[in-house]
């Protein structure tokens, strides 16, 4: 029971701990890829991840891509000047499937999506300079794209759809 009342007295007072329940708002206080390579980690399906903050975020280098989102998420750039940049080193975005996937009000910029394979074993895999989407719902507003590419067979400068 007083948890049931605290729980209640923090929703009236507009106080949420981030990551904490379905559909809660987990916010970026730095522009840098750690902090926002924590805020995909700690969100939960259902997320929305905002900034608290204007810059640039220099992704640096990742194997293919830079974050693999399993979980449906939203990453909301709108009322700052939020600009992703992977420098040409990678891919941002890798979706698993059944999944959704929103992007809005962001800038992306020097995506590199390509082909490859990750094992001895495996077919040969494309994606897409900022997101590769594996048969999830990808939703995207009010965003820029600029200077990304893809060096794959398939893969397309800003979004590679996999069947």
């Amino acid at each position: 029971m007083l948890l049931f009342l605290m729980l209640t007295l923090a929703a009236l007072l507009g106080v949420s701990s981030p990551g904490a329940a379905a559909g809660s708002t987990v916010t970026v206080s730095t522009c840098n890829t750690a902090s926002l390579t924590k805020a995909i980690a700690n969100a939960v399906s259902g997320d929305t991840i905002v900034f608290d903050c204007s810059g640039t975020i220099s992704m640096g280098t990742a194997a293919a891509w830079r974050y693999y989102i399993d979980k449906d998420l939203t990453i909301d750039g709108t009322g700052q000047d939020v600009t992703l940049d992977s420098g040409l080193t990678a891919s941002m975005f890798f979706m698993s499937s059944d999944i959704t996937f929103t992007l809005k009000g962001l800038t992306f910029i020097q995506g590199l999506g390509g082909s490859g394979t990750f094992c001895d074993a495996c077919d040969r895999v494309d994606y897409g300079g900022v997101v590769t989407n594996q048969l999830g719902t990808l939703n995207i507003s009010d965003s820029t794209f600029s200077f990304n590419l893809s060096t794959g067979l398939f893969g397309g400068g800003v979004i590679f759809n996999a069947l």
